[in-house]
């Protein structure tokens, strides 16, 4: 937001400073605005003018363009109204002496609080959706450690499921 707010003044100030600077003289007509144009183009054609700059640039110069993503957007206005904030993550957890929480754990935990959330008389609509999605991406994760042990074959998969059907 403050960027917004100092682009403005920039902008602002290059304007004013290009009216200061500008002739005080102004054209009576048209005509004279053509030919003080035609001037200026003949001195750049003939080499005296360089480097031409477009005053577009010169008031908003494309590197002072500030371009944010809507995810940027998105988090700032998270960081502003959350209170809670996030422990940055890092190698040494150990030291902090936490012990890694398996996905089995993890799972059990979250299917407990789903559980509990439902049981209110007014149950958060939106955690439970986020708990949802929590919920089938550790299963997923579990999933994917289970089937990165060995490979079975199909008829084990079939005697498995049939004995765990039959209970």
């Amino acid at each position: 937001m403050d960027q917004g707010i100092i682009n403005n003044f920039k902008v602002h100030y290059r304007k004013s400073w290009l009216q200061h600077m500008g002739p005080t003289k102004k054209p009576r007509d048209w005509d004279e605005a053509k030919h003080i144009q035609r001037l200026a183009n003949d001195l750049v054609k003939a080499g005296q003018i360089r480097e031409v700059m477009d005053i577009q640039n010169f008031i908003e110069p494309p590197e002072e363009v500030i371009v944010e993503s809507p995810y940027d957007l998105l988090n700032h206005v998270a960081e502003t109204f959350s209170e809670v904030r996030l422990i940055d993550y890092d190698d040494d957890v150990e030291e902090r002496g936490i012990e890694p929480i398996p996905t089995a754990n993890a799972l059990t935990a979250v299917t407990h609080f789903i559980d509990f959330e439902e049981q209110q008389e007014n149950p958060d609509l939106a955690l439970l959706i986020k708990l949802r999605q929590r919920q089938r991406a550790l299963t997923v994760e579990q999933l994917k450690k289970g089937a990165s042990g060995t490979q079975r074959s199909l008829d084990s998969y079939f005697e498995n499921n049939s004995t765990a059907n039959s209970h």
